[in-house]
């Protein structure tokens, strides 16, 4: 059902949005927490008011949106198993055409096939 290009381009592009995310909130939570360390008086303490502590729930919905958007976004690349059509999770990383090899011993969890090119479709078809 889905061609060996189709496969490894899928898999390149769910590695690359995922490490795009991911690099976004590790720079998210580096800048947070060095804002919060220079600005915990004002945010936190005893001088704070109701506006900055708004503002600083606000910084704490941006982590959220991340995840959020990296489902959606995951959700995208999902394959199906042909034979039961419900969304499979493949163990190992397939990066090479060489690595297609190890496709041979994954099953699909529902209907316990094992899985190799003929038994995978992409998500949109």
């Amino acid at each position: 059902m889905i061609s060996e290009i189709e496969f490894l381009r899928n898999q390149n592009h769910q590695a690359r949005e995922r490490a795009i995310i991911n690099f976004k909130l590790v720079i998210f939570s580096i800048v947070f927490i060095t804002f919060f360390i220079l600005n915990k008086g004002k945010y936190v303490g005893a001088d704070s008011n109701m506006n900055e502590r708004f503002l600083l729930g606000l910084w704490l919905l941006y982590p959220v949106y991340l995840f959020v958007f990296k489902k959606i976004a995951m959700k995208k690349y999902a394959l199906n198993c042909a034979s039961c059509d419900t969304p499979i999770s493949l163990i190992a990383s397939y990066k090479k055409s060489e690595d297609l090899n190890q496709l041979k011993t994954e099953q699909c969890g529902h209907c316990k096939t094992t899985l190799d090119l003929e038994n995978l479709k992409p998500k949109n078809t």
